[in-house]
């Protein structure tokens, strides 16, 4: 990063909030971060790898990724340095706050959507704005600056979830408009995940449910957002988990069998192969902690 404001925890550098301009090499390698990370790409176009899928994004577009998430940015000819934003779920909780911003399953931990969205260039100056006045306020300490700041972040997340969701709306309405038999199963297996996933972790039982075989679900679900019946699955479920290790102090096996996990241990295997971390380490590096925060300035 350069030229990157961060608020770090006291005597840390672990940061909560942080902003700046990214070099060429950052995200080149497949990245895992214990934040929430925003990559406003302004000129040019990148190849994304998110989770187990590819995509090829073209500027003005935002990108978006959840604490623990593996992505991969790959720069092409033409992109200019990438605006980075990143903050901890303890300087700013998503889940807490989603009645205010409703960013949560727009921008983040959205398993049928492509993790970012590409802009008009209306919108585009929209989000450059508020990015300016974030970096501005970030770069020297002032009275209320963490209330600024969070201000800022908030009309920046509730800008581009409106973005996002019109986009969504404008695909839907698109996909609607063919009546492929494909989407309306899809759209009833996605429906479906969000009922059952807790009582039902087996895809054959959603297979049966959808009057579909097992072997065809596995080609729609790998066709459309590359992932298996079951990877939906434990997405799903792991996302779950994560809430309830980063806003509550339930023990791991309290958290696995309301899931619906009869084998505490089976469940924490099943979290670090989703995640790369354990449980208990996820809570640690992201877990709720009212710590004090302090201002640290890198170059």
């Amino acid at each position: 990063m350069n030229a990157e404001f961060v608020i770090a925890r006291p005597d840390s550098t672990e940061r909560l909030f942080s902003i700046g301009e990214s070099n060429q090499a950052l995200f080149s390698t497949l990245t895992r971060l214990p934040y929430f990370t925003v990559v406003c790409l302004q000129e040019g176009s990148v190849e994304l790898k998110a989770d187990l899928s590819i995509y090829h994004v073209s500027a003005p577009a935002v990108l978006f990724f959840s604490p623990f998430q593996p992505f991969m940015i790959k720069k092409n000819e033409g992109s200019s340095p990438m605006k980075v934003l990143h903050f901890h779920p303890d300087f700013f909780c998503i889940l807490k706050h989603q009645k205010e911003v409703s960013c949560n399953g727009v921008l983040f931990n959205n398993l049928f959507a492509p993790p970012f969205v590409e802009l008009t260039n209306e919108q585009s100056v929209v989000l450059e704005s508020v990015f300016k006045q974030m970096k501005d306020e970030s770069s020297h300490e002032e009275l209320a600056q963490n209330d600024l700041l969070l201000s800022y972040l908030k009309i920046f997340l509730i800008h581009t979830t409106r973005y996002k969701a019109q986009n969504q709306t404008q695909v839907e309405d698109q996909i609607a408009q063919n009546s492929n038999p494909d989407h309306s199963i899809l759209q009833k297996y996605k429906t479906m995940i969000e009922e059952f996933f807790v009582k039902e972790h087996s895809p054959s039982i959603y297979a049966d449910k959808l009057n579909v075989s097992l072997k065809t679900l596995g080609k729609l679900t790998k066709k459309y957002f590359d992932r298996t019946p079951s990877d939906l699955i434990q997405e799903r479920l792991m996302m779950e988990a994560k809430r309830e290790l980063y806003l509550t102090d339930k023990s791991v096996k309290e958290i696995a069998y309301a899931l619906g996990f009869d084998d505490e241990f089976y469940f924490s295997r099943l979290f670090k192969k989703n995640t790369d971390t354990s449980p208990m380490n996820y809570r640690k590096s992201v877990g709720e902690d009212q710590a004090k925060i302090k201002q640290i300035e890198y170059h």
